[in-house]
């Protein structure tokens, strides 16, 4: 995966984490927790999961990335 891809994919993850959260901030702060469904939460917290599992694999796939790169250039930590 290209760097700039990896960086735009990452970001698509990023955003859905933060707006599942900015959605869940204005339901509990309007009482509403009680008014969803145990399923859909299971639902939105399991598609969190997801997203979350993604951005650290794409995470640890920049890393090792950066490691050959610099293994290749011959500089060490």
């Amino acid at each position: 995966m290209e760097d700039l891809d990896r960086h735009n994919e990452i970001n698509k993850h990023i955003n859905a984490v933060g707006t599942f959260f900015d959605v869940f901030h204005v339901v509990a702060n309007h009482n509403l927790l009680g008014e969803l469904k145990s399923s859909s939460i299971s639902y939105l917290l399991s598609e969190m999961g997801e997203r979350l599992e993604a951005i650290k694999k794409l995470n640890n796939e920049t890393y090792e990335k950066l490691q050959d790169l610099k293994r290749t250039a011959g500089i060490s930590n």
